[in-house]
């Protein structure tokens, strides 16, 4: 079974909306669930065993507590570790391109 709300808020709203939900989704239910976001909507996969109201998804995120909720929410996602290993090793190859660069220009000035 999937929860899909279609939203046309982006895809930064829209993954920032489906973290927070799936972080109270597994709270509420003390299970972990798949979440997924474009920039059209979210798609949040359930089991059997969740079953709810559909209009109580709407009240399961305040805007007082929204910033807490996201906030653990990315803390623990593997999103975190996976972005700065990305970051880490892009600006390891353009350092490394640039010293390769400069290498280059003074070997060729030396002929």
């Amino acid at each position: 079974m999937q929860l899909v709300i279609h939203a046309p808020f982006g895809g930064r709203i829209n993954k920032a909306w489906g973290l927070a939900l799936r972080k109270r989704f597994c709270v509420t239910f003390d299970f972990e669930l798949q979440a997924a976001a474009t920039d059209n909507g979210l798609v949040i996969s359930l089991g059997e065993k969740h079953s709810f109201p559909l209009e109580s998804v709407f009240g399961y995120l305040h805007s007082n507590s929204l910033r807490e909720v996201l906030i653990q929410a990315v803390l623990l996602a593997p999103m975190f570790a996976t972005r700065w290993r990305w970051n880490v090793s892009r600006g390891a190859a353009a350092l490394y391109r640039t010293r390769e660069e400069s290498s280059c220009k003074s070997g060729a000035d030396e002929s």
